[in-house]
């Protein structure tokens, strides 16, 4: 999806970042642990 572009690197998906949202919540989490979870900080 994301190959090929030029400037940023990655764009989510809203049902990602929803996702996400829901397991911070869920799980009671810092927002740094949920990264780290998901590996998505680089």
């Amino acid at each position: 999806m994301n190959r090929g572009k030029e400037g940023r690197r990655f764009i989510y998906p809203n049902s990602f970042i929803i996702m996400v949202a829901y397991i911070k919540v869920y799980l009671n989490l810092p927002y740094r642990q949920c990264e780290g979870i998901l590996s998505i900080g680089g």
